[in-house]
């Protein structure tokens, strides 16, 4: 009955995350944060916890009032993105997006001298640029965050879920136990 409880514990526990992933989901305004949420487990077996591995996961659930900026070689302070993700040497053509803020990095002088020689070229043709370089990118207003986690946004209906969910379990275990108990049990005639 322990071991049949705790593997009981661990399916209920894996039916309400995969519950709570499915009701924020929609509220998440990234494709990427979508697609990667992930489960983590607590080590004693009881909790779990759903996140993003990204660290900018948190800019986009709490808003931000400024965008990260990084340092050019003159010591300005810039915003540079690219037209087309693929193009971005710092991601190696969005194969290798990073996941953590020590995975930043700045571009290269090199690389920062071609995007503007590129950039040069284009304007010349008519076309817009390979790269955008920002010079002030606070925002005059706060960038509100999406809450998905938040109990009243992201996550409204899943507590009303898990009750259904751990409802339905419990029962299930219930009805198992109590055919057991009955099968085994003699009743004299």
């Amino acid at each position: 009955m322990v071991q049949d409880l705790d593997q009981w514990r661990a399916r209920v526990l894996g039916l309400l995350t995969r519950a709570a992933i499915e009701t924020c989901r929609p509220s998440i305004p990234s494709s990427t944060l979508r697609r990667d949420l992930q489960a983590e487990l607590d080590p004693s077996g009881l909790t779990a916890f759903v996140v993003s591995p990204y660290y900018w996961a948190l800019h986009v659930h709490d808003g931000t009032e400024a965008v990260w900026r990084a340092p050019t070689s003159r010591g300005k302070r810039v915003y540079i993105f690219f037209r087309n993700k693929r193009d971005d040497p710092r991601t190696d053509g969005a194969r290798h997006y990073p996941r953590r803020a020590s995975q930043l990095r700045s571009l290269t002088d090199d690389e920062y001298r071609h995007g503007l020689q590129r950039n040069r070229e284009r304007r010349k043709r008519g076309l817009p640029p390979f790269m955008f370089v920002v010079k002030s990118v606070r925002s005059p207003t706060p960038i509100p965050g999406a809450g998905f986690f938040d109990p009243a946004r992201g996550m409204r209906g899943f507590t009303q879920r898990g009750e259904e969910i751990i409802a339905e379990e419990l029962g299930s275990l219930i009805r198992q136990e109590l055919r057991g108990y009955t099968e085994s049990l003699d009743v004299p005639i």
